[in-house]
């Protein structure tokens, strides 16, 4: 089944796209604050390439977040309005969980961070069942040192986007235990397809709603505002 993916939650914007034989052709690039203007042009692109019909579309791949209110709305609005005009179902899948199936970590227990704001992240711990990825935790918002004490759990590797090694180290040097690796990684379109395809079809829907963990900053300002009256 040709089917098309956007990962638009972090700081690199992702794009896929699997012909009916199954072979995936992928982009991925840095342009978040222009994820608007780009993310078409991309998808039209690959389909070129990969010789694909964007008609013949019967599956549209998204991930949900948490991640960038911008870019999670961009992705999502245009993910759905693709499934509306197609006629076909969307899959979303949430990015923590897009992330650790990119990254493919070499361990047991894994951390996956996702940029929230400057200085801060959404992270997930996930363990490793049976050869598959699990959740094990609910999604945390803060520091890296903030998530881990409240996770209360030592991942064996941490993943997450370039900016939160820093932090990780700063972690690792604060503490006297076996040694935390830190893998850089980002949510990948390819890996969210290959998810969202294994998913049974009741997961699919006419539309994806974005998964928001907190409220956008011109959001609690607004309520911040409310509250003072």
């Amino acid at each position: 089944m040709t089917a098309v993916a956007f990962e638009t939650s972090g700081a690199m914007v992702s794009v896929a796209v699997a012909d009916a034989s199954g072979a995936v052709r992928e982009r991925a690039y840095r342009g978040l604050r222009q994820v608007g203007s780009t993310l078409m042009p991309t998808l039209l692109g690959l389909c070129s390439e990969a010789n694909v019909a964007l008609a013949e579309c019967g599956l549209v791949a998204v991930s949900l977040g948490p991640g960038s209110f911008t870019g999670l709305r961009v992705g999502v609005a245009t993910a759905n309005a693709l499934a509306l005009a197609l006629e076909c179902k969307v899959v979303g899948v949430p990015s923590l969980e897009v992330l650790v199936h990119s990254a493919r970590p070499v361990a047991q227990v894994a951390l996956c961070l996702s940029p929230h704001r400057r200085g801060s992240f959404y992270g997930q711990l996930f363990r490793r069942v049976g050869g598959e990825w699990k959740g094990a935790s609910v999604v945390q918002v803060g520091g890296v040192s903030e998530i881990l004490a409240a996770l209360g759990e030592r991942p064996e590797v941490v993943c997450g986007p370039e900016e939160a090694e820093e932090q990780c180290l700063t972690w690792e040097h604060q503490v006297c235990h076996a040694k935390t690796s830190f893998q850089c990684a980002y949510p990948s379109a390819a890996a969210l397809l290959h998810l969202a395809l294994q998913r049974p079809t009741e997961a699919q829907s006419r539309f994806a709603v974005p998964l928001y963990v907190r409220a956008s900053q011109p959001e609690e300002k607004e309520r911040a505002a409310h509250a003072a009256e």
